[in-house]
């Protein structure tokens, strides 16, 4: 589905409303933003959030939230891994909300860049439990019974693990994209059909899609981490 005309356009070499290198430069904006809101928090010195009203407060009461979340989910120590879980979760909302604004399309309308999302998510948990547990993390891929038994079924149950850890690659970004497209199209739609007043319902509807993919993919970036550095198996 066209998307008719774009602000992209007018960045010099690109070509098509779905590049993915948008994502790119939203990561640049986010990196930048996120940098001078350090050296400003740096240059006063602040340790404990202003109780003021700041350009920080939004991004203080996200990070709160998630980590209270990763504590219930993952439990003690999960504060390592806020970078990771509150980066993409602000990178997504952000990705998201960026569709709602007029001659913008929604970088996770691409299925290429979720798709990058999901592999950093894939790649970091393996990590995180290799660290926790060693080698013994392989025994997560094989049959949960000692003896003779567990040595038959461990080829199959590791075939089976492996494609249902791999495919998390692939259902994590269609099911954002998926969610997103839709969204997007019909916001679109109605928009075309009749500019003002009846999108209104479909943009809080936006809105609420928007937080609900963003929220989602970081709840389940927590699971994974949890089952992977997990010691109850």
């Amino acid at each position: 589905m066209g998307h008719g005309f774009t602000w992209y356009s007018l960045i010099p070499g690109y070509h098509g409303g779905h590049d993915h290198t948008i994502g790119a430069i939203v990561v640049a904006l986010l990196l930048l933003l996120s940098g001078l809101l350090a050296w400003r928090s740096f240059r006063r010195q602040e340790i404990v959030p202003s109780a003021r009203f700041r350009l920080t407060t939004p991004f203080e009461i996200i990070a709160e939230a998630l980590l209270k979340l990763q504590e219930s989910i993952i439990g003690a120590g999960s504060e390592r891994f806020l970078p990771l879980t509150g980066g993409i979760f602000i990178y997504i909302l952000v990705c998201n909300l960026l569709g709602m604004i007029p001659g913008f399309t929604p970088p996770t309308d691409n299925f290429l860049n979720n798709f990058a999302i999901a592999l950093v998510v894939f790649l970091a948990y393996h990590y995180y439990g290799v660290r926790e547990h060693g080698v013994k993390y392989i025994k997560q891929f094989l049959a949960p019974v000692a003896g003779i038994g567990g040595l038959l079924l461990a080829p199959l149950f590791l075939f089976v693990e492996s494609f249902s850890h791999s495919f998390r690659v692939v259902s994590l970004p269609l099911r954002l994209w998926g969610n997103i497209f839709a969204d997007h199209t019909v916001l679109g739609i109605m928009e075309s059909l009749v500019p003002f007043i009846l999108p209104l319902p479909f943009l809080l509807l936006g809105l609420l899609v928007a937080v609900v993919q963003a929220f989602i993919f970081a709840l389940l970036t927590m699971i994974y981490i949890s089952l992977a550095i997990s010691h109850d198996h």
